[in-house]
């Protein structure tokens, strides 16, 4: 869940300009403007500032969090959550969960930009519109190879691949895996194949599914 960030605190962008620049929220930071590692980010040239999230949100981001820490050796691989990815000169969102190629050193003195990525999760409740719609169109259109969406109320995982630019971006490959599934990890960094332990499913939305009064899963 996000909302607009009350701009009346911060100062208007320079020359008039209706949306604000990666570099300019950078110095909103700098200054004090906007609290460091708070949860504010840039969303096409808008300060967009998250609300609280709920239980079952917050479980799926730390399973998978834990699965892809298993699959990702530090030595090569950096995962981050809610981090700062730079995507473009007006955009720089915190996604739930980010796989970047290259160890943590190499984002010691910068934030990820869209070439480092090769994996972004979303976690999705009542946030899935947005996530299915203006994200999706968005990480595409910057080349983003996979995206996955974990939609809670699905109670699937689902792994678009394939990113296409131009005027509608979107994605050409859709694969949806629901509790009985693994999702696969496959991917390609720099024309090379890489296939790792996939994840399953029952494990990353294991704590969030609704129970009855017994205790027993919907």
């Amino acid at each position: 869940m996000s909302t607009n960030v009350d701009n009346r605190a911060l100062q208007a962008p320079p020359s008039g300009r209706k949306g604000w620049t990666t570099r300019e929220f950078d110095q909103l930071v700098d200054i004090g403007s906007l609290p460091e590692g708070g949860a504010a980010y840039l969303w096409n040239g808008e300060i967009v500032e998250t609300m609280p999230e709920n239980p079952p949100h917050i479980n799926a981001v730390a399973n998978l969090l834990l699965l892809l820490l298993t699959r990702f050796p530090p030595v090569a691989w950096t995962v981050n959550q809610n981090a700062p990815v730079e995507l473009d000169d007006d955009t720089k969102p915190q996604p739930d969960l980010a796989v970047l190629a290259g160890p943590r050193s190499r984002f010691s003195t910068r934030a990820a930009r869209a070439s480092d990525v090769t994996l972004i999760v979303e976690v999705s409740d009542s946030t899935y519109p947005r996530d299915a719609g203006e994200r999706l169109r968005k990480y595409a259109s910057v080349g983003i190879s996979q995206y996955w969406i974990v939609n809670i109320n699905a109670l699937r995982v689902e792994v678009f691949t394939g990113p296409t630019g131009g005027v509608a971006p979107s994605y050409r490959e859709r694969s949806d895996f629901g509790l009985g599934d693994v999702v696969p990890l496959r991917l390609t960094v720099g024309g090379v194949a890489i296939d790792l332990d996939g994840c399953a499913v029952s494990d990353v939305l294991r704590d969030s599914l609704k129970h009855d009064e017994e205790g027993t899963g919907r």
